[in-house]
């Protein structure tokens, strides 16, 4: 690990999950299960760096000058969690982290130091870490997709109600509504820290190119549902449940086509 800093690196990482890191085989099972979930709790709930591979050892080298530049009143920890608000401090993109291959031997004696109080704790850093980590970000999309029905339904009542029209123009008006409603506060709300150009005119552009996206997204996500209650009410499956899997797939790919090619992520985990 110092021959990492000294080619380079800011920090230097024990890994076990690099190319020639290693477990031993006769390590419990119930702690490589531990260990892998604290890893993906980290990541999903805390939105750490998922490049950093080993985030649950303490074995790390690190510059004086990162550690000058965490704030370290920003956190209150006593036990394990400190070590991933510290994967987070050093994993922001502005230094150059270097995993260093270990193999990752079973204690000899004694029992793991975690405790319950740990683990709450561990759970409570991860959730305060990133206000733009998965899940959180998961949780803001559904939320406004929830809105969005409402805004659908309430609309397509007024529009009966109140205009002469055809029933597909209405409910064609209605799901029009309801698109513009999510994209602007998933725009403002759910991916509010995506990125965003400086210029005036590039951030118009961008606002009218994500918008047809968003509506062509929208249009994928309808044909799925359409598609997969046919599908399912075909081979005998109730329609209310086969209505919600047709709901619950296409929530997964809106998702999926929002996160990844409509709203860009602020951070580059290049």
């Amino acid at each position: 690990m110092l021959k990492a800093i000294d080619d380079g690196a800011d920090v230097a990482i024990g890994s076990r999950y690099t190319e020639g890191g290693l477990i031993p085989g006769n390590w419990p099972l119930g702690l490589i299960i531990r260990t892998r979930v604290a890893a993906a709790v980290a990541r999903l709930l805390g939105g750490i760096n998922p490049d950093i591979r080993e985030l649950t050892t303490n074995f790390r080298a690190m510059r004086t000058s990162v550690l000058r530049e965490i704030d370290y009143r920003s956190v209150r920890a006593s036990g394990y969690g400190f070590m991933i608000f510290l994967a987070n401090e050093f994993g922001n993109d502005k230094h150059k982290v270097t995993e260093v291959p270990i193999s990752f031997r079973n204690r000899a004696e004694g029992d793991s130091k975690a405790s319950t109080t740990d683990i709450l704790e561990f759970f409570r850093i991860a959730y305060q870490l990133n206000d733009d980590s998965p899940v959180k970000q998961v949780m803001r999309f559904l939320a406004v997709g929830m809105s969005g029905t409402v805004v659908n339904l309430t609309a397509l009542w007024l529009l009966t109600r109140y205009l002469d029209m055809n029933a597909i123009l209405i409910s064609f008006l209605a799901i029009q509504i309801s698109i513009v409603w999510n994209f602007s506060w998933h725009s403002a709300f759910t991916f509010r820290h995506y990125r965003k150009p400086a210029r005036r005119l590039e951030k118009y552009s961008l606002l009218v190119s994500n918008y047809l996206k968003y509506q062509l997204a929208s249009l994928v996500t309808q044909t799925i549902t359409l598609a997969s209650f046919a599908l399912y009410t075909k081979i005998g499956i109730f329609y209310i449940l086969a209505q919600a899997l047709g709901i619950l797939g296409a929530v997964f790919v809106s998702y999926y086509i929002s996160s990844r090619h409509i709203w860009v992520r602020t951070r580059k985990y290049a």
